[in-house]
């Protein structure tokens, strides 16, 4: 949990969305590569299997067509 130390009435605001902006570029990364096929890469041999099922189905592929739509 972060720890906020404030000098004025604006600093915590400004450290509590830089905080919530380190959380949230996590999840981002994580989707990306998520249908992506890629998470492996990041946790390992645990989500190689999630990784092949993902290619397997072309996920990636499906959402790219989807979004340019």
């Amino acid at each position: 949990m972060p720890v906020i130390t404030a000098g004025s009435v604006d600093d915590p605001y400004c450290a509590q969305g830089f905080s919530t902006a380190q959380d949230r570029f996590w999840q981002m990364e994580v989707f990306r590569r998520l249908p992506a096929g890629e998470l492996a890469e990041v946790f390992g041999p645990a989500a190689l299997k999630n990784d092949q099922e993902f290619r397997r189905l072309r996920i990636s592929r499906l959402a790219e067509r989807s979004a340019r739509t």
